[in-house]
């Protein structure tokens, strides 16, 4: 057998490179990754047999290897860059090919943020994507996925003091999960959230919820169905928005309506 053979035949070793930003575990985000110096980056390769050599990059044109980063899965803070980015890959000679060819893996993507006016609407950074921003250096994130397709917002028949704000879902959320004690219900679940190594989530307000409704394209992963904001109409009613529509309206409190989280920065 040739060793072109010996080629084709590992190319079906598909490599995979993992990253993990805050101890979350995922698949290459879409877009650029953002990440503050001193981030603790986690990267993982599978699918391989032979020698690891991570390597880097400032302009994934030049590569340099990471000295003493050999093992399937490395460790390491995030540093600056003259670029502003970073690129990373595994390097690895398979023990079946009969040449010191290497393979590598897929591309990540780093933004290295040190200012925060740098961040995005679309960049992954910090547990989700990023849906929202002042302009000031602060915004809003949400992750990929739903956190329930349908649960109560909870307590009907009883006003919640404090989670009338139609702009400050966090501050919402603490009163919810303080004055009712129902569970499961919206608020808690998103209370109660660790999730891509951060547990500081809560469910959006009213306006914020409209910010992820304008974006939920590029943030992906909803449903047609209704999604419940944090903000509270009177005891029996909060606010719901259609994510097929945007329509913004007043739902029943006991209402299974869908969940989705989000977190600011």
């Amino acid at each position: 057998m040739t060793t072109e053979s010996f080629k084709n035949r590992n190319m079906k070793n598909i490599l995979t490179l993992i990253i993990v930003l805050a101890a979350y575990t995922a698949n290459a985000q879409p877009g650029w990754t953002d990440v503050v110096p001193g981030d603790t980056v986690k990267l993982i390769v599978t699918g391989h047999n032979g020698t690891i050599q991570w390597q880097q990059s400032t302009d994934s044109l030049a590569w340099t290897d990471m000295t003493g980063l050999t093992d399937s899965v490395e460790v390491f803070l995030a540093t600056t860059s003259a670029t502003g980015k970073k690129y990373y890959r595994a390097a690895v000679i398979d023990a079946l090919c009969p040449d010191a060819t290497p393979f590598y893996s897929s591309v990540i993507r780093h933004k290295i943020i040190t200012d925060m006016m740098d961040v995005q609407v679309g960049d992954w950074f910090h547990g989700g994507i990023v849906f929202y921003t002042d302009g000031t250096g602060h915004g809003l994130i949400a992750p990929q996925q739903d956190q329930s397709s349908g649960v109560e917002w909870g307590c009907y028949g009883t006003s919640i003091p404090g989670a009338t704000s139609l702009t400050d879902g966090a501050a919402n959320t603490t009163a919810i999960v303080a004055a009712c004690a129902t569970r499961p219900i919206a608020a808690s679940l998103c209370d109660e959230l660790s999730l891509n190594g951060y547990s500081d989530w809560f469910l959006p307000a009213k306006d914020q919820l409209n910010y992820l409704y304008q974006q939920k394209t590029l943030v992906g992963g909803f449903t047609t169905d209704y999604y419940w904001s944090s903000s509270e109409d009177d005891a029996n009613y909060a606010w719901i928005q259609g994510f097929y529509s945007g329509y913004q309206n007043f739902g029943n409190k006991s209402y299974a309506v869908c969940v989705r989280c989000v977190r600011s920065f």
